[in-house]
C-alpha cells in the first residue's frame, strides 16, 4: 500500500491533481504572472490543462484570458495548512517494490509476522503540515510572492502517515528526501511545459 507519491508525468490538472502537482503548478503559474510572462502561462495551460477561474483571480489574471491585472500574484492553498500529509516519490516506490519482489519467500513471510493480509505499506514514515509542504514547494519554484490560505476550502483528514515499520524491519529506507525530490519534479515540469 502506498502514501502519497508524486514525481515527473503527475496529474497538474488543477481540477483533478492531488495535493503537490497542484501545489508546483500554482507556484509556476504564479512565478509567471509575477514576471509578466504571459506566453508561458498560455503553454502552460495548453500543456497541462485550464486554469480554473478562481486561481486566475488570484494570480492576477484576467477569466477566460492570459492578460495579467496589476497585482502582485499569491498562491492560494486550499484549507488552513495545518492537516499533515506523507510523501513519497515515485522512483524510491519502484525501488521498493522491486526490493519487495526479490525478497526471498522466508524473509517477507517474516515481515508479515502473524497478519493474515499480506499487505506492506510503502512511504517514508515522515509527514508535515501541508503549510510546510507550501513553504518548502514555495522555495524549490523560487517564487517571491505570497502563500494564502483558504480556509472556507476543506483541509480534508487531519493526519495520514503510514507505518511502515515492516518495510523498514526488510531493510529499506527511501533514498529521495523531500526537497530532493520537489526539485527534481520541478525540474522536469519546467522543461515539460515548454515546446
Amino acid at each position: 500500500m502506498p502514501t502519497n507519491l508524486y514525481g515527473p508525468n503527475d496529474n497538474y490538472d488543477l481540477e483533478t491533481s492531488h495535493v503537490l502537482p497542484a501545489l508546483i503548478r500554482k507556484f509556476h503559474l504564479a512565478k509567471l504572472a509575477a514576471n509578466g510572462d504571459i506566453d508561458g502561462i498560455r503553454r502552460d495551460h495548453e500543456i497541462f490543462g485550464p486554469i480554473p477561474d478562481d486561481v486566475r483571480v488570484v494570480l492576477g489574471l484576467a477569466a477566460n484570458d492570459s492578460r495579467a491585472t496589476p497585482h502582485s500574484p499569491k498562491v492560494a492553498v486550499w484549507g488552513t495548512g495545518s492537516p499533515y500529509r506523507e510523501f513519497l516519490h515515485v522512483d524510491d516506490m519502484a525501488c521498493a517494490c522491486v526490493f519487495v519482489m526479490n525478497l526471498p519467500d522466508e524473509k517477507f513471510t517474516s515481515a508479515l509476522g502473524t497478519h493474515s493480509l499480506p499487505f506492506i505499506n510503502i512511504g517514508s514514515g515522515k509527514d508535515m503540515p501541508i503549510r510546510n509542504l507550501a513553504e518548502i514547494v514555495k522555495e524549490v519554484v523560487r517564487f517571491e510572492g505570497e502563500i494564502v490560505f483558504d480556509a472556507d476550502k476543506p483541509d480534508g483528514m487531519p493526519r495520514k502517515l503510514l507505518d511502515v515499520s515492516r518495510l523498514n524491519s526488510i531493510g529499506w529506507k527511501p533514498e529521495i528526501g523531500l526537497r530532493e525530490g520537489l526539485a527534481r519534479t520541478y525540474e522536469w515540469y519546467v522543461k515539460n511545459s515548454s515546446y
